[in-house]
């Protein structure tokens, strides 16, 4: 084999390894609670984004592997953080999005033929019935939320989160 197949079969084998993605990150425990005017909240998606400052080049997130975290409150309003299937978060720095929809969108079917007929012609989701967020809007984006937080390697890492209307 010459040296270019050889290194072509080593890059490839590289590839097909894998690059580091949420199976691979090495996570560590992040839970917390979230309030809503110091009320329990309960069903939100609590999302940990890699902080786009403690990027390093081209933008990927260096001490988080650039991988989000997520969870959903239970009725106490806790959550727990997942990467992937893994438990926990990556240790580093992030900015923290949580929003809360309603259910997803109705569609009244009717009984009858022309019901049906006005259905079919009618998309599923329109403006009148997309799922509304039940929590101000600014919260679900990490730019706007106003939350940021540094998991911690090997730490029990717990925060709290107060939104209010």
């Amino acid at each position: 084999m010459n040296r270019q197949m050889i290194w072509t079969l080593g890059l490839g084998a590289l590839v097909l390894a894998g690059c580091g993605g949420p199976a691979e990150v090495k996570t560590t425990p992040v839970s917390g609670t979230v309030y809503l005017n110091d009320q329990p909240l309960e069903g939100a998606a609590v999302t940990f984004v890699p902080d786009a400052a403690a990027a390093g080049p081209g933008g990927a997130a260096v001490a988080s592997g650039g991988v989000s975290a997520t969870g959903v409150t239970d009725a106490s309003g806790k959550f727990t953080l997942k990467t992937g299937q893994k438990e926990g978060a990556a240790a580093g720095k992030y900015q923290v999005a949580i929003s809360k929809m309603d259910a997803s969108p109705t569609v009244d079917t009717g009984d009858s033929k022309e019901a049906t007929l006005k259905m079919a012609d009618t998309p599923m989701v329109t403006a009148d019935n997309m799922p509304k967020s039940l929590i101000p809007e600014k919260y679900a984006s990490p730019a706007t939320s106003g939350f940021s937080e540094t998991v911690e390697a090997d730490k029990a890492n717990t925060f709290e989160f107060k939104l209010t209307e």
